[in-house]
């Protein structure tokens, strides 16, 4: 595979609807007793970032479940397991291949699936796969009649659609300006992120996306990779639906939770060296409709607001949700909210492409408001990079720290 050409695949596109599992299998697959068989899918993230294989038949039971935008193995089980493993195959693109062990003869589906867990599909999001294979370990003769997802030898679960396609592959060039640092970050695997900096003024520097359609008792995930610059709290926060009140401090690895809200089931943070921290919350909604999960930026003491100095901030790297184990909702052509406070225009940012813009509803900034600069260069789909945009919200700065420890 050529960086820069587009690769023939298919992708997987979820049905609308509650409750969906979307899924790729092969029907009635007959598995015997005695072989070690190998699942294997060649995936890539889109709208959505995992994929799972997975069988449930008796004396061939196994299950796991690749992270795309990672390549980590998050998930695994099954009496009939073995491995799981994933291979890299360069921008984006994963071999994920699961070893089983089969100690019963009958038949069973061998599924593809987009999500772990059920969860309520769009109609339009989904992940790339351009190959879904079965095979005796030691051999390469593919079991299934066809190793192409849109053959209908493959039957469809909740998926709207199954179309062949081509997946953008084109790389950003980075800027020639610091070479030496940007190649670091390509060739050397130091973690590129944004920064977050706080505007001038009095102000509550955040910006988040607000969550709709939470059901009492559903369990909420957030996790964010985060990093201290000139400041070192980062507070997450959310008043409504699964309510939530916590502080990382990016200095010592400490977290402080408000205790006037719900008490959390989880809320940690672990270091991941060179200063970068996970923070991670599961929060239970308590309240039935929307959420609004934010990222704050807090000076060295107290809380919002505060008087900014333009140049201050801290560096976040990545931010997911899942809701009750399902798929991150943070992904592609979503919008981020970036506000500062009652006396400055608050808007949208276009962080993917596809992105629209969008104007908070907020009363219009006054000819002596002080707007605000964006300088944004985010990682997106799988590590390919996005051009700068510039527009009036909460200054964001292109900065490249080193996660190796």
């Amino acid at each position: 595979m050529i960086e820069g050409a587009s690769v023939p695949t298919a992708k997987l596109t979820e049905a609308a609807g509650a409750g969906i599992n979307p899924s790729l299998y092969r029907a009635a697959f007959p598995y015997v007793s005695g072989d070690t068989l190998e699942h294997i899918v060649e995936a890539k993230a889109d709208e959505r970032g995992t994929v799972q294989l997975i069988n449930t038949s008796a004396g061939a039971a196994y299950n796991a479940t690749l992270n795309l935008l990672e390549g980590t193995v998050i998930a695994s089980g099954g009496a009939s397991l073995i491995s799981a493993v994933a291979t890299a195959l360069g921008v984006g693109w994963y071999k994920f291949k699961v070893t089983a062990q089969i100690t019963a003869t009958g038949p069973g589906n061998a599924q593809c699936r987009i999500s772990p867990a059920a969860y309520t599909g769009d109609g339009v999001s989904g992940i790339y796969v351009r190959k879904h294979v079965m095979q005796k370990q030691g051999t390469t003769v593919n079991l299934f009649p066809s190793s192409d997802p849109t053959s209908l030898t493959f039957t469809r679960q909740n998926l709207a659609d199954v179309i062949n396609t081509a997946t953008p592959e084109a790389l950003v060039v980075p800027a020639l300006e610091d070479t030496a640092n940007r190649l670091d970050v390509l060739i050397n695997g130091r973690l590129t992120a944004t920064k977050l900096v706080q505007p001038v003024g009095s102000g509550s520097p955040a910006f988040w996306q607000p969550r709709t359609g939470l059901v009492i008792g559903d369990d909420v995930e957030i996790e964010v990779i985060a990093k201290r610059d000139e400041r070192l709290r980062l507070n997450l926060f959310s008043n409504s639906g699964a309510r939530y009140d916590v502080t990382a401090n990016l200095e010592v690895g400490s977290v402080a939770i408000n205790s006037t809200f719900p008490l959390p089931a989880t809320a940690s943070i672990a270091p991941l060296g060179g200063g970068w921290y996970k923070i991670k919350i599961n929060q239970e909604a308590v309240v039935a409709g929307g959420m609004n999960p934010q990222h704050r930026i807090f000076s060295a003491t107290g809380a919002h607001p505060y008087v900014g100095d333009g140049v201050s901030g801290l560096h976040v790297q990545s931010s997911t949700i899942r809701i009750n184990g399902g798929p991150n909702l943070n992904l592609f052509r979503k919008t981020f909210r970036f506000c500062r406070g009652r006396t400055a225009q608050a808007q949208q940012l276009s962080l993917m492409t596809g992105y629209t813009w969008v104007s908070c509803p907020t009363r219009p900034a006054s000819a002596g408001t002080r707007m605000m600069t964006a300088w944004l260069l985010l990682l997106t789909k799988n590590g390919q990079r996005l051009a700068q945009a510039s527009r009036s919200a909460p200054t964001m700065r292109l900065y490249s720290p080193d996660r190796r420890g």
